[in-house]
């Protein structure tokens, strides 16, 4: 069976599609992750709470990025790389969704 987005497939389907709906999950998470990063604080240190959440955001693309680079060390061809790394960004995002939902069925002041 051919894969339809992938490596092989050419830059829309391979690179402006896929950017396309990473641009609308950014859009939609960031913004409401700092905002709920500083709900609560009082306004003297509002400014540090959002500084903290933008901070933890770099470590973890940061942390994210070095993880997948470790998972995909040592293969051989761009094709077998690109897939496995989007396996692992994959697995990333459902173990970040489990989490971000446990997050929010715990009990809220």
């Amino acid at each position: 069976m051919r894969n339809v987005i992938g490596i092989n497939s050419g830059y829309w389907w391979g690179v402006a599609f896929p950017m396309i709906f990473l641009g609308m999950g950014q859009g939609l998470i960031i913004g409401p992750a700092t905002v709920a990063g500083v709900a609560g604080t009082s306004d003297e240190i509002a400014g540090a709470a959002s500084g903290v959440v933008n901070t933890f955001q770099q470590i973890g693309g940061a942390v994210g990025l070095a993880f997948i680079s470790a998972m995909v060390n040592g293969l051989n061809g761009a094709d077998v790389i690109i897939d496995q790394a989007q396996f692992w960004m994959v697995v990333l995002a459902i173990i970040m969704t489990v989490a971000a939902i446990n997050i929010l069925r715990g009990k809220h002041e």
